[in-house]
């Protein structure tokens, strides 16, 4: 069953964020092959993009950035990062300094892995939605939702809502 609000198909998600777009390690052969709905989802506040996951992961004793692969903690939400931005790599901080500075008040089009009911990982953006967040003012994100199998085989990231762990 398709979601309300679903788009046409995968086809579309993949023209507009596949590669070189969207870095995370999708394997969008296997999203092709499945064909998962894709539904859209307007935002319009900071406090409602603060819940979304990057693919940042944190140390759980503090000690700064990890790998996806070496954490046992899951990626940190937007607002997680906002928190702690002194626990982040040096490089990313600047990154998200340089990205709120030049951050307009355009509209921001994101991809998103739906997680569970109420959880959405960012493919795409974490820079700029981690900057908007941080402006504390309206933000306005089109959210394209890619509804796929929590599946590491497809992506790396879903170790953590994966059935089983």
């Amino acid at each position: 069953m398709v979601p309300s609000g679903a788009v046409d198909d995968i086809e579309t998600f993949r023209d507009l964020f596949g590669p070189p777009v969207v870095r995370s390690l999708l394997d969008w052969e296997a999203l092709l092959r499945l064909r998962p709905a894709v539904t859209t989802q307007v935002m319009v506040s900071a406090e409602s993009i603060g819940g979304l996951r990057t693919t940042w992961y944190l140390d759980e004793t503090g000690a700064g950035e990890v790998d996806y692969a070496t954490s046992s903690c899951p990626p940190i939400t937007v607002a997680e990062a906002a928190a702690r931005l002194h626990d982040l790599d040096p490089a990313r901080q600047r990154h998200l300094d340089a990205t709120a500075r030049h951050l307009g008040t355009q509209a921001i089009l994101a991809p998103l892995y739906r997680l569970n009911h109420h959880d959405l990982l960012i493919l795409d953006g974490n820079h700029r939605l981690v900057a908007a967040y941080l402006r504390g003012t309206e933000v306005r994100v089109l959210a394209m939702i890619l509804h796929g199998p929590l599946d590491p085989q497809v992506l790396p990231d879903l170790a953590f809502w994966a059935p089983g762990h």
